[in-house]
């Protein structure tokens, strides 16, 4: 893995994720999961791990909301 892969990352928005899951699963490594707390419209949002995202975008690109998921 190079210097530049390393430092990459995934931001969700919470207010605009669904818990649909399409982001997880489509994750090759794995570092995104469903998280403990509930949004405003009572979801359960998909949270980054915090290490691991290789920059790929499978989770930008899978996911239904257009404003829910960055990476960086």
């Amino acid at each position: 893995m190079t210097e530049t892969t390393s430092k990459r990352q995934v931001r969700i928005h919470p207010e605009e994720c669904k818990s649909c899951s399409r982001c997880i699963d489509s994750c090759p490594v794995k570092c995104l999961r469903i998280g403990e707390a509930l949004n405003s419209m009572g979801y359960r949002y998909v949270v980054y791990d915090g290490d691991g995202c290789v920059g790929c975008g499978n989770c930008y690109y899978s996911c239904p909301e257009p404003l829910a998921i960055e990476v960086g």
